[in-house]
C-alpha cells in the first residue's frame, strides 16, 4: 500500500514529536534551541505544531518559533499544521495586547485582526512568540501570546 507524501511527513512528524514527550529538559534544549544568550541559556525553541500539541509542558512559559497555516475566520485566529486542519491539531493566536477594556481597545484589536487577514491569512507563516499550553480557547491545544513576528515562510 503506497503512503501518500503528505501522511508519510506526518507519520514522521509525529514520531519526532512523541519523542520529545519523553526526552529530557537537555535534550529539549539540545534539538530545539534555535538561538542562545551570551550566558548559553536557549532564547527561543524552534519546534512544530505537533511537538506543541504532544508535549506541550515541554515548552509552556518559552519563546518559540513556530511554522504553519494562519486561519482567521469568525472568532478564531489559530496556526494550523495544514489548511484544513481541525483545532485538535492547531493553536490558538492571540494577537490581544494588554485589556480589552474600551471601546478604543476593541477597535484596535479588530485592526489589527483586519491586517492580518489581508495579510496572511490561509498562508504559510512563522510565528515568534510564548507558548501557553493553559490557554485553550475552544478546541485549540494551547495557545501562542506576546507574538513578536509573523512572516511568511
Amino acid at each position: 500500500m503506497k503512503i501518500p507524501g503528505l501522511k508519510l511527513m506526518l507519520m514522521l512528524m509525529l514520531m519526532f514529536a512523541f519523542s520529545a514527550a519523553n526526552a529530557s529538559d537537555a535534550d529539549i534544549d539540545q534539538f530545539y534551541c534555535h538561538s542562545r544568550a551570551a550566558d548559553s541559556q536557549c532564547e527561543r525553541y524552534a519546534v512544530s505544531i505537533i511537538n506543541l500539541i504532544t508535549a506541550p509542558e515541554r515548552f509552556h512559559g518559552k519563546k518559540i518559533s513556530v511554522t504553519g497555516y494562519l486561519l482567521i475566520a469568525d472568532e478564531t485566529i489559530a496556526l494550523q499544521l495544514s489548511k484544513d486542519s481541525s483545532p485538535a491539531e492547531s493553536v490558538w493566536l492571540s494577537i490581544q495586547e494588554g485589556q480589552m477594556e474600551t471601546e478604543n481597545d476593541f477597535m484596535r484589536y479588530q485592526k489589527k485582526e483586519k491586517q492580518l487577514k489581508s495579510a496572511f491569512n490561509r498562508k504559510r507563516v512563522l510565528i515568534e512568540g510564548i507558548f501557553d499550553m493553559h490557554t485553550r480557547a475552544h478546541l485549540y491545544r494551547g495557545s501562542v501570546k506576546d507574538i513578536t513576528r509573523i512572516d511568511y515562510r
